[in-house]
């Protein structure tokens, strides 16, 4: 976990956030009412954490073009991703689009070194509950499936439609958390597979790389120069 990352996380710890109750109240035309609807939570737990690390002295910064990554780019130049799923569901948000991904490690491999504060928010009679939070890796919160039928069978957790990829997802983490990717080598194994795999619809004539070994060479090659450049 990076430095700040950390300092975040002990900060919610301390603030007692977990079991936290959230009250969304909206005025129209005289009337309050409470809003009680999964599809604003994610919008809605991005808001309050920007003004939850103002409030707490924890810098901060976004990206010039908010629908790029990461979500919050802190002190020292680290990177953190925001994300949340509803308690009763399997963790099924998007990590990445899956091609922009490919090709964004090329040239920011810094991306693999992110940190991911995760929510869990539930829904009762009393209302909206943060229900937990963690930290992950990208590797922590993926796995290689292995269901024979798959079609990532043995490549990586992953949006595939008719034969399509689309986005790299998660896995139930909480509930096998040992069927995780094992480092961050390993993460990049298995996505050299997938890129191999779906060459067809990952690797163009504008690429610098032909294939996964290439790829994974490049990716290797720019996070080096990167390390040297900082030494």
């Amino acid at each position: 976990m990076q430095s700040n990352v950390k300092k975040i996380y002990d900060t919610l710890i301390d603030k007692n956030i977990k079991k936290t109750r959230v009250e969304i109240i909206c005025r129209v035309g005289g009337a309050e009412f409470e809003v009680r609807n999964k599809d604003i939570m994610g919008n809605l737990i991005q808001s309050w954490l920007e003004v939850f690390l103002d409030h707490n002295n924890i810098r901060w910064d976004a990206p010039s073009n908010t629908q790029k990554y990461p979500d919050f780019i802190l002190d020292d130049n680290q990177f953190m991703e925001l994300k949340c799923w509803f308690k009763n569901a399997t963790p099924a948000f998007d990590l990445a689009n899956f091609k922009s991904l490919v090709n964004d490690l090329t040239i920011n491999p810094k991306r693999l070194d992110s940190d991911y504060l995760i929510f869990n928010y539930g829904f009762d009679e009393s209302g909206i509950t943060i229900n937990d939070f963690w930290v992950k890796k990208i590797w922590e919160i993926t796995k290689i499936p292995t269901g024979k039928r798959s079609q990532n069978y043995n490549l990586i957790s992953s949006q595939i439609k008719k034969g399509t990829i689309y986005n790299l997802r998660p896995f139930n983490f909480i509930k096998s958390p040992d069927e995780c990717i094992g480092s961050k080598k390993d993460f990049l194994v298995q996505m050299k597979k997938t890129v191999d795999h779906f060459s067809d619809q990952l690797i163009t004539s504008a690429n610098i790389f032909k294939n996964g070994d290439e790829w994974m060479d490049v990716v290797n090659k720019k996070m080096l120069k990167d390390k040297e450049k900082f030494i």
